[in-house]
């Protein structure tokens, strides 16, 4: 595995001997096995352990190891340690989110204080494999579906040539030390749910799958260099900028479905979803003057062009208005199309992503806004109000997509709360 690492490391150009390496070490299999394997290697690693208090003795423990290994190496070990549940509880926050942008942070401020040209993570052949899958089942595009890229500016994953049953057989042959993090084996994570559940089936199927991903990942990067080189040319011939406001020519858009995912790329980075962009699309055959929505920008369709320009107030990053002339307005979170013919026969459907709303009833104009604290409603078929907050739970919406929750506000009523999907 040394000779195969070394020649991986300079056949793909991810780093010198002459660079000074900042290895991300938890204390797992992992990670020890990819610092020994670099200071057997002579590479001039540093080391950096995050304790995020959320084991109680485990993690200290966890910490120790770490600790020991650097001082019994002669290896220069950074240490932080944070309360990531407080973190996440102030800042209402999953701790899975919280605990990565966390590390990451200070891995770039201990890198940049400390001199380190590389910041290093023990990411493997099955990291990747799980990562690509998980991108897949969410929704993705070729950036999400290729997994990680073995080398992103400063940040460098050397292991991805190899599967987890490798780096365990090597640790084991080398007798080097590491721990277990219980929490692994819990499925409560998706992304522990598709390690411990899923891929072992998979595996049945194929018992090279993460091998045989390196290679299909490996094509997968080639796509997006190609997409890239596509992007770079349209950018440079179709994409302006004046006054703050991009102006995109779409007079070399055709019906293909790779116009579609140019499209999208283009426009992907101003917030707006695939969805939108296959909407997008169409508007610039059939639909001039609509108007899409993303957090950051809004995007006009005007004839054969798109307008985007960002919304500066931040207010109304999250407060739109629609008056009586408007039939279609598309946000990330959602569509809302508005039909003002009579029906009759009309049955309410319990889809959450519909809603029926008496037009005679609305005051104009509606707005649409993030939900609050102290919003009330009254859901249909109830007489009394009801808390969004409280509603939001018994809907069982996740911490993380309470953001993703908007409401359509006639007058000083909440007439839709919108859940996200």
């Amino acid at each position: 595995m040394e000779r195969r690492l070394a020649e991986h490391i300079v056949s793909t150009n991810l780093f010198s001997h002459h660079h000074r390496l900042l290895v991300a070490v938890s204390g797992g299999v992992d990670s020890m096995v990819l610092a020994s394997l670099l200071h057997t290697l002579s590479y001039p690693i540093g080391v950096a352990h995050v304790n995020y208090r959320l084991r109680g003795v485990e993690s200290d423990a966890d910490r120790d190891l770490v600790a020991s290994w650097c001082k019994k190496e002669r290896i220069d070990f950074h240490l932080l340690e944070t309360d990531a549940k407080q973190v996440a509880d102030e800042n209402n926050e999953g701790i899975q989110v919280v605990a990565r942008r966390l590390r990451y942070a200070w891995f770039d401020e201990v890198a940049q204080s400390e001199t380190y040209d590389f910041i290093l993570t023990a990411h493997h052949a099955d990291d990747n494999f799980e990562t690509a899958l998980y991108h897949l089942v969410k929704g993705t595009g070729i950036r999400g579906v290729r997994g990680i890229l073995p080398k992103k500016n400063r940040l460098v994953r050397p292991l991805l040539p190899f599967s987890r049953q490798e780096i365990l057989e090597y640790a084991r042959q080398a007798g080097i030390g590491w721990r277990e993090d219980a929490s692994n084996q819990q499925s409560a994570y998706s992304r522990n749910f598709l390690r411990n559940e899923i891929v072992p089936s998979l595996r049945r199927i194929n018992p090279s799958l993460s091998e045989n991903f390196f290679h299909t990942h490996q094509r997968f990067v080639g796509m997006e260099m190609l997409l890239n080189e596509r992007l770079e040319q349209l950018t440079a011939r179709y994409v302006s900028m004046q006054n703050g406001r991009i102006t995109i020519d779409g007079s070399w858009v055709g019906n293909s479905a790779a116009d579609v995912l140019l499209l999208h790329e283009l426009i992907v980075d101003y917030g707006f979803s695939y969805r939108q962009s296959v909407q997008v699309h169409g508007a610039l055959f059939h639909t001039s003057g609509q108007l899409f929505y993303s957090r950051t920008h809004v995007l006009n369709v005007d004839r054969h062009s798109l307008l985007i320009e960002p919304v500066t107030d931040k207010e109304e990053r999250t407060v739109y208005e629609i008056d009586e002339q408007t039939t279609h307005v598309s946000m990330a979170a959602f569509d809302l199309h508005v039909a003002s013919e009579r029906v009759s026969g009309l049955t309410i459907s319990k889809d959450p992503a519909i809603a029926f709303l008496d037009l005679d009833a609305l005051r104009f104009p509606l707005v649409i806004r993030q939900w609050k604290k102290g919003d009330v409603f009254c859901p249909l078929g109830m007489q009394k109000h009801k808390k969004i907050s409280d509603f939001l739970i018994d809907q069982k919406v996740p911490v993380v997509e309470k953001k993703n929750v908007f409401v359509v506000c006639s007058g000083e009523d909440i007439c839709w709360v919108v859940l996200p999907h």
